[in-house]
């Protein structure tokens, strides 16, 4: 009889870092989400440094036959998140699929805050993310935006296990 409530113990508490870690990924967007971006300097991060791709990185271009709003991701984006805009970034997306991508994430606040990780992602309904136990990024391309005449612009967010987030928006630095 013990056994079995151990068991079932156990398995409850399975389920339930199951429940904790799908309602991370399914974090909304934050609301001041769609207003980012819209100043004169929106996309300069107020870091203490600057974030780098590593050298080695390399973007392949889409295959034919890829839609044109997955191909729209390919490149690489330069831009900030989180608040105060503390953190730099720099994502460059190295490889598109149709269901799939692979991205290297820069980032820096200080020049002892910064790394870089290359991540693979996952399309789910219009945006890409990452899988990662610890922590999740979420990128999702803005549509036609007048205020920025057309100047691509992508969101992102990056979701931690305890669920604290931050959010930003990067702007195409170099295409495809």
């Amino acid at each position: 009889m013990n056994r079995m409530l151990v068991i079932a113990a156990a398995l409850a508490l399975v389920a339930g870092d199951a429940g904790h870690a799908a309602g991370v990924r399914d974090q909304p967007w934050p609301a001041s989400q769609e207003g980012l971006g819209l100043d004169a300097d929106g996309f300069d991060s107020w870091a203490d440094a600057q974030a780098s791709l590593p050298a080695q990185v390399k973007v392949t271009p889409p295959a034919a036959g890829t839609p044109k709003a997955l191909r729209d991701y390919s490149g690489i984006w330069s831009g900030w998140m989180c608040r105060a805009r503390s953190t730099d970034l720099k994502v460059a997306f190295t490889k598109i699929g149709p269901k799939s991508a692979t991205a290297t994430v820069a980032w820096a606040e200080t020049e002892a805050a910064r790394g870089s990780a290359t991540v693979p992602l996952s399309l789910v309904g219009d945006e890409f993310r990452s899988g990662g136990p610890d922590v999740l990024y979420k990128f999702h391309l803005r549509a036609f935006d007048d205020v920025r005449a057309g100047l691509p612009v992508m969101d992102v967010m990056r979701v931690q296990s305890d669920g604290r987030s931050c959010s930003g928006i990067l702007r195409r630095e170099r295409a495809r």
